[in-house]
């Protein structure tokens, strides 16, 4: 007697299907983790990072452009734009 063939694909028998609701829960708790992780702030870190607006300019003296040494001192009462290039020489 002749053996039926197997059938490809589609209609070969299928594993069990596992519990999604494990995983699902899985997923959430770390999204959940994340969430937290990237909005928490360090307790040692100062909430806010430079100087308060309207605050006094620290003491800085740095080389002119016109040769030798400007201070914010020499420019007191006068409004003062100060601009930070890396790296220039």
């Amino acid at each position: 007697m002749k053996q039926p063939a197997s059938r490809p694909g589609p209609f070969r028998a299928r594993r069990p299907r596992r519990a999604l609701w494990p995983w699902l829960g899985l997923g959430v708790a770390v999204v959940a983790l994340v969430g937290v992780f990237a909005t928490h702030r360090s307790a040692s870190l100062p909430p806010t990072f430079g100087l308060a607006v309207g605050s006094p300019a620290p003491a800085l003296a740095l080389p002119a452009t016109t040769g030798g040494t400007l201070s914010l001192a020499q420019l007191r009462g006068s409004k003062v734009v100060v601009l930070f290039y890396e790296g220039a020489t």
